[in-house]
């Protein structure tokens, strides 16, 4: 027979087919893991009788002692080692020996009539026996399915159920403990396998060393814990969630110290995975973690995707960072600053890098551009109704807005970067500006026709995801030339229009920080 030993648990992984009676035959191998190297090993035998007898192991091999064989019944094995004062011992398994015949004198070929009769009442008698000691020792007969045999006993149907509880624990009502070291202290709970414990009321732990502590709560695998109510644990060693946010959790540790959830479910539907997402479509099988990495890792996605979060009171140090970086990591089209209750909303990424004349002047800082919105304030273009000169030559240009610049907070008038526009037939420096045509509509529909050549020359995302945010309930300038004495502008009613230079309507700019 082979015979393990993990630790303290002691495994017959080949049970022996012997017999009552066998001597000096019966061999026992035993195969220990490394924490008894070294010990002085001891192998101990308890027979059907109650005797027990010890064997000093030799390379790990014994012969099973006659005295433990010499009745039918079951034989426990269990084995002790020493070190010094190192003690180690091993739980208890057994195996059956089953009874045999021998002696007595060959019997007639042929039992008389009167031979079987007294057999059958042999048989009777046996039975009778076997009943009497059934009462002796049980409190009730089972005598339906809803009664099963216990540990020690028949137990009676509506009370706890054992086979393997683990001693010393307590009991809970109509509680089952099925396999080695079970324990299932909660009302109505069920562990099974080994060293689970199911303490929580209708809990159920199954499987190696899990723990069900909950309410209706039910863990599964290898050394798993269900701390929330009506919760479900399985795989093996996950994160203890005391909180009791996750309805469904898949743990994949290590061992006791080494804890982590690969998958997790909350009790609004949320999903989390430690790992990717596999879907498969039209036979392709697509991973929906990597590509969604692809879309928030790569900043220009970041300008196809409005979010519209509110970002704070002011640029912080770790925003600024990300900007000036090039990531542009958690800002998206459509997020804003509130600021004295004005919304300065990111319209843009990058829109000007590479943009500007000479070589030189051309940008290639990593920037945002910002259109609050609300107008800033308002004003004329010019003090006369002339387009003469054109907006880089007007009143609005060289006065105005360098009032609404330095009106901006602080938090983005430290960090405004400059670059070269082309307006107007040449390049001038810029800063805070007033939109044009192409950027809010994506083309121009008013702006004269010999006046068109500029370096702004796409609509802004803002405008082009979320088109409603043109319109701001007010008439606001752009800064083309419509004609003579006119230029182009957005009324409040979100038609492209134009008036007289010398009109008082709202400023919106549009500015870059970085």
């Amino acid at each position: 027979m082979k015979i393990e030993i993990i630790n303290q648990r002691l495994y017959i992984k080949e049970p022996p087919e012997t017999a009552e009676g066998t001597r000096e035959y019966l061999k026992a191998e035993f195969n220990f893991s490394e924490d008894w190297s070294g010990l002085t090993k001891t192998a101990f035998f308890r027979g059907a009788n109650g005797d027990i007898v010890p064997r000093l192991l030799e390379e790990d091999t014994c012969t099973v002692p006659a005295e433990v064989l010499a009745a039918s019944g079951r034989v426990g094995v269990s084995v002790s080692g020493t070190l010094g004062e190192t003690i180690i011992t091993t739980d208890i398994e057994s195996f059956f020996v089953p009874a045999t015949l021998n002696g007595g004198t060959p019997s007639d070929p042929e039992p008389t009539l009167w031979q079987e009769v007294l057999d059958k009442l042999e048989k009777v008698s046996e039975v009778e026996k076997k009943v009497t000691e059934l009462n002796e020792r049980c409190d009730t007969i089972p005598t339906r399915v809803s009664q099963l045999e216990n540990d020690s006993k028949y137990l009676p149907a509506d009370g706890a159920i054992s086979w393997g509880r683990k001693e010393g624990t307590d009991k809970g009502d109509r509680s089952v403990a099925l396999g080695k070291d079970a324990e299932a202290s909660g009302v109505y709970s069920f562990a099974e396998g080994e060293l689970t414990k199911a303490t929580g009321r209708g809990s159920h732990a199954e499987g190696f060393a899990t723990v069900a502590n909950q309410t209706a709560s039910h863990a599964e695998g290898g050394g798993t814990i269900a701390s929330g109510k009506y919760q479900h644990v399985q795989g093996k060693y996950n994160v203890e969630d005391t909180e009791g946010e996750y309805a469904h959790i898949v743990g994949g540790g290590a061992d006791a110290n080494n804890r982590r959830n690969i998958h997790t479910v909350d009790w609004d539907g949320n999903a989390e995975y430690a790992g990717d997402v596999i879907v498969n479509y039209d036979g392709n099988r697509i991973q929906v973690g990597a590509m969604l990495e692809s879309l928030i890792d790569n900043h220009y996605m970041h300008r196809n995707i409005f979010r519209g979060r509110c970002l704070g009171e002011s640029i912080t140090a770790g925003q600024l960072a990300v900007i000036r970086d090039g990531s542009f990591a958690d800002l998206y089209v459509g997020d804003y600053w509130e600021i004295n209750e004005t919304k300065y909303r990111i319209a843009d990424i990058n829109y000007w890098r590479n943009v500007g004349y000479p070589e030189s002047e051309k940008v290639q800082k990593p920037h945002i551009l910002i259109v609050p919105d609300t107008a800033l304030g308002s004003g004329q273009m010019s003090a006369g109704n002339s387009t003469s000169g054109g907006y880089k030559s007007s009143a609005m240009k060289t006065v105005r807005l360098n009032q609404i610049a330095n009106s901006l907070p602080d938090a983005f008038k430290n960090i405004l970067i400059s670059h070269k526009m082309f307006s107007d037939g040449s390049w001038v420096n810029a800063s805070v500006d007033l939109m044009n045509e192409v950027m809010v509509h994506g083309t121009y529909i008013c702006t004269d026709g010999n006046n068109r050549q500029t370096s702004d020359t796409q609509q802004l995302a803002l405008f082009r995801l979320v088109p409603e945010l043109k319109v701001v309930g007010v008439n606001y300038w752009l800064r083309n030339v419509a004609g003579s004495q006119t230029y182009t502008l957005i009324s409040q009613y979100g038609d492209a229009s134009s008036d007289m230079a010398t009109s008082t309507y709202g400023v919106r700019p549009v500015f870059a920080v970085g």
